[in-house]
């Protein structure tokens, strides 16, 4: 994949920090900017019958409060091609600066709707990166649904491999080895972003990575969604939590706190 180039990091007033935009236009639809981030403005199927290529990152609230205190996770957004919205409470933020988002676009729907819409083109090959039994039964419901080989190969990293070079060597050996040019991550974040930021330069036959977090867990059935009436109302956290309260806690009742806050900061001084 050809790298992006990469875009420019600088602090704002409001925001705290502002991905400027980058200095060619891969992504030709509209931008809207919450918190310094500029989420790409489509509807879910619009965006799978243009997808050729990229980076897909699909950011939520506890991404754009990361993205505020690391400035190495701020790096490896910057070279996304596509950010989607995949939170109701981002698309609702939207709306109360007056620059609605059309649609929201969770990874836990993107990724299967791109898997329809590719599962009878042979041209188009999975390779799977995951954390425990994640990545086997994701690809063996995906095979048996595509009646075809569609993802060639997965993976399971070993914990905190990303801090082996070893490892992220027998990753990308793995994956180069491989027939794929889709990589789908379903690591936590910003691991899965900050590989893709380190990496993606060796992996010259991958031209879609998806960052999809959860949404892969989800589609291999391990993880359950969250109803539909509760995602649409924005409380799919709370069923999130509900579900991980020592695993969550922290991220929606403390690191996500100031959202609400500094999003009142960007409505009233922009």
């Amino acid at each position: 994949m050809e790298p992006r180039l990469r875009e420019e990091c600088d602090f704002g007033f409001a925001q705290g920090y502002q991905l400027k935009p980058p200095s060619r236009k891969l992504s030709l639809t509209s931008k809207v900017d919450i918190l310094g981030m500029s989420l790409d403005n489509w509807e879910q199927q619009e965006f799978i019958e243009q997808l050729e290529s990229g980076i897909v990152f699909t950011p939520n609230v506890n991404h754009l409060m990361q993205l505020r205190k690391d400035p190495d996770y701020r790096k490896a957004y910057s070279i996304a091609d596509y950010k989607l919205c995949n939170s109701q409470v981002l698309l609702m933020a939207s709306r109360f600066l007056g620059d609605p988002i059309k649609e929201k676009i969770a990874s836990s729907d993107v990724f299967p709707a791109f898997c329809q819409a590719h599962q009878h083109n042979e041209e188009t090959r999975m390779f799977i990166v995951g954390e425990g039994y994640i990545p086997t039964v994701a690809a063996e419901k995906i095979n048996v649904r595509a009646q075809r080989e569609f993802v060639v190969d997965h993976y399971t990293p070993p914990t905190q491999f990303e801090g082996n070079e070893i490892e992220c060597e027998r990753l990308i050996r793995k994956i180069n080895q491989s027939s794929a040019n889709t990589l789908v991550l379903g690591l936590s974040s910003p691991i899965q972003e900050k590989w893709v930021y380190q990496y993606r330069s060796r992996l010259p036959q991958i031209r879609i990575i998806f960052a999809l977090g959860d949404g892969l867990a989800i589609e291999a059935g391990l993880e359950p969604k969250a109803p539909k009436a509760m995602s649409n109302n924005g409380v799919e956290w709370f069923y999130r939590f509900c579900h991980h309260p020592q695993q969550l806690w922290k991220r929606y009742l403390i690191d996500d706190a100031p959202f609400l806050w500094l999003l009142l900061k960007q409505k009233m001084f922009n």
